[in-house]
């Protein structure tokens, strides 16, 4: 069973949620975040393009905003999802 969690920016509207069982993401030259659904094995690249700026959205609270790139991400400790 996988345990889901909601994030949210704390300097703007930016909010996404991830589970447990894995959702990477990386951001590319520009800061724009997109996810990595199918990454190599060692989950150290991105498969389409061969970044290793990838964080697992379920691990990013504490990281610097990939939207506003001014606030950082937190956990909404409020909300919660199981599937």
């Amino acid at each position: 069973m996988g345990a889901g969690y909601e994030f949210e920016c704390d300097a703007c509207d930016f909010t996404f949620e991830a589970w447990d069982d894995g959702n990477p993401y990386f951001l590319d030259a520009d800061g724009t975040r997109h996810y990595a659904y199918h990454p190599d094995v060692d989950c150290e690249r991105c498969n389409r393009c061969r970044s290793k700026r990838i964080v697992d959205a379920v691990d990013a609270a504490g990281h610097r905003c990939p939207r506003c790139k001014r606030g950082v991400i937190h956990e909404d400790t409020s909300a919660g999802m199981i599937s």
